[in-house]
């Protein structure tokens, strides 16, 4: 399809050396997929930590992931997940 999309999304990371380096993270996002058609937009949230070892060469994640979706994308449903 073609047609005009639009959307932002924010996102940040605190690394805590005190703390083994572990480093709290969020990201938020709202696209909105076709403009000029439906209900096709969308908003995520993301929480979660990182945990850097080795002098940052290696990452443990853990995450949790939120999405709405608009109903004309599948439905319009909310998807929660573990990482």
């Amino acid at each position: 399809r073609k047609g005009v999309s639009e959307g932002y999304y924010v996102q940040g990371e605190y690394v805590l050396p005190e703390f083994h380096f572990l480093a709290p993270f969020a990201r938020y996002e709202n696209w909105n997929r076709f403009v000029e058609a439906g209900d096709y937009g969308s908003e995520h949230n993301l929480f979660g930590v990182n945990w850097y070892l080795n002098g940052n060469r290696f990452r443990v994640t853990a995450a949790y992931e939120q999405n709405n979706l608009g109903k004309d994308i599948k439905g319009g449903q909310r998807v929660e997940a573990f990482h």
